[in-house]
């Protein structure tokens, strides 16, 4: 399944037919957790300031089991096994990272992430 999230970071340089992003802030998705899925690009737009990725749900799922007291902490923490991710888990899995893109808005995903807008070196409006 493909969606389509706002980038954040910083780019330093603009070459034909490319970008250099800053090593301290890298250009990027919006860090916002999708889930127990897994993602890589597939396409970037910096004049859009979007990025569509491929998302895949994970083969396996973390069932709570109990819980136990952490020698280090002694606080109770979770206790999990790992199991196989039906079909049914899988399509729920997508459906919910799909969400993230279609009920939110640009603005409201920079405001829950933290994140700032992609900044782009002056004078330079697109790639």
């Amino acid at each position: 399944m493909r969606m389509t999230l706002p980038l954040t970071g910083t780019i330093k340089y603009y070459f034909d037919g490319g970008f250099i992003g800053d090593n301290d802030d890298p250009v990027r998705p919006v860090d916002k957790d999708l889930g127990n899925v897994s993602w890589h690009m597939v396409s970037i737009d910096i004049e859009a300031e979007t990025m569509t990725i491929e998302v895949e749900p994970a083969e396996k799922k973390a069932v709570q089991i109990g819980t136990e007291i952490d020698p280090e902490t002694q606080k109770e923490v979770p206790v999990y096994k790992y199991e196989d991710t039906t079909e049914q888990d899988k399509q729920k899995l997508l459906v919910d990272a799909k969400k993230i893109e279609t009920d939110n808005t640009v603005e409201e995903l920079y405001h829950m992430t933290g994140n700032h807008r992609l900044i782009k070196p002056e004078g330079v409006k697109d790639a």
